[in-house]
């Protein structure tokens, strides 16, 4: 599964927003409360996991699930973003706004080829 690095900001007065690193990100945690890092798969009510388990686990889909834990998703504060030089806005490698349009702009910031977050 992969998350945004960053995120355009709401447009205001009509111009698009500038890509920021967002406020918050998605964690899996075990039943003890216990942070989980790895391979992750979700169970739908289509396809339940072991006892009729509907939710995300550990570990990559297929194989025995028996002894996988269960896990539960949570929002966390994105702070582990840092940076020597503090910025305003997302910069292409040029140095450019990456929400400046002309010269310098950046391909991303296409409507076309942006694709709504689903959330979670």
């Amino acid at each position: 599964m992969y998350e945004k690095c960053l995120e355009r900001k709401p447009a205001t007065d009509g111009v698009t927003g500038d890509f920021i690193p967002p406020q918050n990100k998605r964690a899996f945690f075990r039943e003890d409360g216990t942070i989980y890092s790895g391979k992750t798969h979700y169970h739908s009510s289509l396809n339940p996991g072991p006892d009729g388990y509907v939710g995300w686990m550990a570990g990559a889909p297929g194989g025995d699930m028996a002894d996988r834990p269960r896990l539960t998703p949570r929002a966390i504060p994105n702070d582990k973003v840092t940076s020597n030089v503090y910025m305003e806005r997302a910069l292409n490698p040029t140095g450019m706004s990456l929400t400046e349009q002309g010269a310098g702009a950046s391909a991303v910031n296409t409507p076309e080829l942006e694709k709504s977050d689903p959330g979670f």
